[in-house]
């Protein structure tokens, strides 16, 4: 750090700091601002990048999609999966055509199923005292919300 002693009118001495230093280092040369070599030389240096603590960022992540009310699916994706669905059900091998608005409401009733199952899920894992979803509280939590039903014990000894 850098001092410097400078008299005031009064008779009181007063030390200054770095940052005074450069103040006192900078002057006006015809107009400019010119920094003196010390000044130029310490804004030169490349800044240290600041690193952020480990799930910062996929906390940042995860507040800017509740935030949002976009669709997370793509549309082309769920359109597929309709047409897929309903490919069995259209008469003498036609497929049945959907509306821009039957397709997105689809797509709405799809995220919103989704949404809530792995709510449920999460719900089962963190009575487990767990904090990774498992492939049996997703199944368990579509059995509890009515997608799924449990299998009979003949299904079970077939399976």
């Amino acid at each position: 750090m850098c001092v410097r002693v400078r008299k005031k009118t009064m008779g009181r001495v007063k030390q200054s700091t770095t940052s005074e230093a450069k103040r006192a280092d900078m002057y006006k040369a015809g107009g400019k601002t010119v920094r003196s070599a010390v000044a130029v030389e310490l804004a030169s240096e490349p800044k240290k990048k600041r690193r952020m603590r480990r799930g910062t960022l996929a906390i940042r992540n995860v507040r800017k999609e509740q935030k949002s009310t976009d669709l997370l699916l793509r549309k082309a994706a769920v359109q597929r999966l309709a047409r897929e669905c309903s490919a069995e059900y259209g008469t003498s091998g036609k497929p049945i055509r959907f509306s821009l608005t039957a397709i997105g409401s689809f797509h709405e009733g799809l995220e919103s199923a989704i949404i809530e199952l792995l709510a449920a899920a999460l719900q089962m894992t963190l009575h487990a005292r767990r904090k990774i979803i498992k492939p049996a509280d997703i199944y368990e939590a579509a059995v509890q919300l009515g997608y799924k039903t449990r299998p009979t014990s003949a299904a079970k000894s077939f399976v």
